[in-house]
């Protein structure tokens, strides 16, 4: 089972037993602090976009997110044995935006009247920070073009057309790209300019097509990354 059947699934049985639901309006910014309970979000409808602050006081976006994802609210250095170089996490309401919340209690009960379902989030929350490691990995460890290479891979992966191969469905800046990669949009956009010119992407209407895939998980030795968890 992937990733994004695993959250599929898990969303449909947190909401069998009716967490509160709740709305944010666009504009709103969000913190660690905001969240004195809760521990996760399922977003109903609207867009958000999370991030931690880095220590050097800049940005790191790990992404932009809409109906059926779950956002783990916790600060990742918590889960990388203190690493201090991602610090308090926030988040942005992009537009009007509805939200199932689960907190302390509505785990409490869980436990209580499902022990499965609570096993099956405690999995969730430990792939999910699994996921984040390796998209932080690549990110110290690649070069820049690899770094650029391997978030269009997971773009591809959770965004995907499955008519058109190799078509992500989904708008992507380059000044996402940038913050994502803790660089500048001038950066990305050379190279973005470079991989273009060496056949590896192509872009219609700010849509990235992965010309070679398979040249390109090879070129960042996919075949020995897990390729279950490569998605934001």
């Amino acid at each position: 089972m992937t990733f994004l059947e695993y959250r599929k699934n898990l969303i449909k049985d947190i909401l069998k037993f009716n967490p509160q639901r709740k709305e944010y309006k666009k504009g709103e910014i969000l913190t660690d602090i905001s969240f004195s309970t809760e521990k996760i979000l399922i977003i109903d409808k609207g867009l958000i976009r999370y991030y931690h602050n880095l220590c050097e006081e800049k940005e790191f976006l790990l992404g932009c997110y809409s109906k059926g994802n779950i956002i783990i609210l916790d600060r990742i250095s918590d889960f990388l044995d203190g690493d201090k170089y991602l610090e308090n996490f926030y988040i942005e309401v992009c537009e009007d935006t509805t939200c199932y919340i689960v907190d302390k209690n509505f785990l409490k009960i869980l436990y209580m009247k499902d022990i499965d379902l609570h096993e099956k989030i405690l999995e969730y929350t430990s792939i999910f920070y699994q996921k984040l490691f390796f998209q932080i990995r690549d990110i110290k460890l690649f070069s820049i073009e690899n770094a650029v290479l391997s978030l269009l891979i997971r773009a591809y992966r959770t965004y995907g057309n499955n008519n058109e191969n190799s078509f992500i469905n989904h708008k992507i800046l380059n000044k996402n790209i940038a913050k994502s990669l803790n660089s500048t949009e001038e950066t990305v956009s050379r190279v973005v300019a470079k991989l273009k010119k060496e056949g590896f992407i192509s872009i219609k209407k700010k849509h990235f097509f992965l010309q070679n895939l398979e040249e390109i998980e090879k070129r960042l030795g996919c075949k020995s990354c897990r390729k279950s968890i490569c998605y934001f």
